[in-house]
């Protein structure tokens, strides 16, 4: 029974109880209701199976009422007691950082599950079926050439005159896979995005210190399928599922040569969308309007038997104040190049004469150089994930090649580059296993990176 206001509960001889031992008597109930229930599925499978007519109900009911009675002849205050060491016996509760990794990795919620991984027996009978079926698939239609816009079976050239079109948002991981192997003998392909190329994302770090070139990671979608119908560079701006239609604003000429210039983190790319409100005229139902003001061609409409939407995601820098100004996202081949281009103009803006000890006689103004060429060159990496990590482990090894001796062009400032990477929760890429979290830590760490755990970026300016 609720005891006033505070938050007590009383047993059958009067003890008093707190809320955290009611709680827990009340969890040991619902642990003994679930057994009860367990017994009646098995009377009910002893019933089925020999047929001798048992009444479920009465015999759980029976075994219900003892189970009560016993209950209550104890002292609820020893029963939750035992509970509550029944419970520290046991693990802790996950972490909030343990649940993320067990959700986002599909071997620890495999493991999680109590199943083995690496074992193909432990995989649903329908899903090992439909990935052979899939592979079965794929070999056979490229073997008979179907990817190519032909078919060697029916001794075809050309693709079917009767096709399906299949229009496809964005050019990333998923598009990409669904293009490369996709029968253009059968389905008429057009693919629509702002970028024209497919981006290797695990190599951004790499392409971003001059270890990989750009070429190397990115591959153009036509030449992905040189098959396709065709590639429309724009961005889609509305959907009409009842007639079938996508609404597409055109990239402009300007924003696709402009794409790489500039060193700021905000400077205009193809990924960066143009205003939609001065492009576009929406109708009083929602629909999509040509603007006659803006000239032909502006907005196109493209029709679809199926729609694959495939876009990804993008970095959401609003979130915090000052990120789009003075942060450098890496997710995108410009991405990359903007910021091998900041590396690079950091180290020479550290090596000016108003940032060196010679250049003054005062001993404060030496160390407010000293100071200020160290903030020159102290780069500050915000997230603990793959990227993250892979861009950390670059820059050190970019810096101890260009600034270790005896060849290295920046060795004046051997002493005063350093890296920081600042992770919100408590371990670097939590997707991964713990031996590899651990790893990572321990690599970034004997490199010479300095590690910030449980720590969140409230706000980005200029000097900072």
């Amino acid at each position: 029974n609720s005891h006033g206001g505070d938050e007590q509960r009383q047993d059958s001889s009067g003890s008093s109880l707190s809320a955290d031992d009611a709680a827990s008597y009340q969890s040991y109930l619902q642990r003994l209701q679930s057994d009860m229930d367990a017994e009646r599925a098995d009377c009910d499978a002893v019933n089925n199976a020999s047929g001798d007519g048992l009444d479920v109900d009465k015999v759980a009911s029976q075994m219900l009422d003892s189970s009560r009675r016993a209950v209550a002849a104890e002292s609820t205050t020893n029963i939750a007691a035992a509970f509550r060491e029944e419970a520290e016996e046991k693990k802790t509760p996950p972490t909030e950082d343990e649940m993320l990794a067990m959700i986002s990795n599909e071997v620890a919620y495999t493991k999680f599950r109590g199943r083995n991984p690496n074992s193909l027996l432990d995989l649903e009978f329908d899903v090992l079926r439909q990935r052979v079926l899939d592979n079965i698939e794929d070999a056979t239609q490229k073997k008979n050439g179907k990817s190519k816009g032909k078919s060697y079976l029916s001794g075809k050239d050309v693709p079917r005159e009767e096709r399906k079109t299949v229009v496809i948002l964005g050019t990333g991981w998923g598009s990409h896979a669904f293009v490369k192997l996709a029968s253009t003998y059968d389905l008429r392909i057009v693919v629509v995005s702002p970028v024209n190329h497919f981006v290797f994302t695990p190599m951004l770090a790499s392409a971003a210190v001059g270890t990989v070139e750009y070429r190397s990671m990115t591959e153009p979608i036509r030449v992905t399928n040189p098959n396709i119908d065709n590639f429309v560079e724009g961005r889609a701006i509305g959907v009409n599922v009842l007639e079938k239609t996508v609404q597409v604003q055109l990239t402009k000429l300007e924003t696709a040569t402009n794409a790489f210039t500039g060193t700021a983190a905000n400077a205009g790319g193809r990924l960066d969308p143009d205003p939609v409100e001065s492009m576009v005229v929406y109708g009083e139902d929602g629909s999509v309007l040509r603007d006659p003001s803006q000239g032909a061609g502006t907005v196109i409409d493209l029709s679809y038997d199926h729609l694959v939407c495939a876009v990804g995601t993008s970095s959401r820098l609003s979130l915090v104040k000052g990120a789009a100004d003075y942060c450098f996202p890496l997710k995108t081949s410009q991405d990359s190049k903007r910021l091998r281009t900041a590396i690079g103009e950091s180290l020479e803006y550290a090596s000016r004469p108003d940032v060196q000890e010679y250049y003054y006689e005062d001993d404060e103004m030496q160390h407010q150089a000293s100071e200020e060429r160290r903030r020159r060159v102290h780069i500050a990496i915000v997230g603990g994930g793959p990227t993250g990590v892979e861009l950390a482990g670059e820059l050190m090894d970019f810096f101890q090649q260009v600034c270790g001796s005896p060849d290295g062009a920046y060795q004046h400032l051997r002493d005063d580059v350093s890296v920081t990477l600042i992770q919100s929760g408590t371990e670097l890429v939590p997707a991964m296993d713990k031996e590899l979290r651990a790893r990572a830590r321990q690599s970034l760490e004997e490199q010479g990176v300095r590690v910030i755990f449980n720590t969140r970026l409230q706000e980005v300016g200029q000097d900072y």
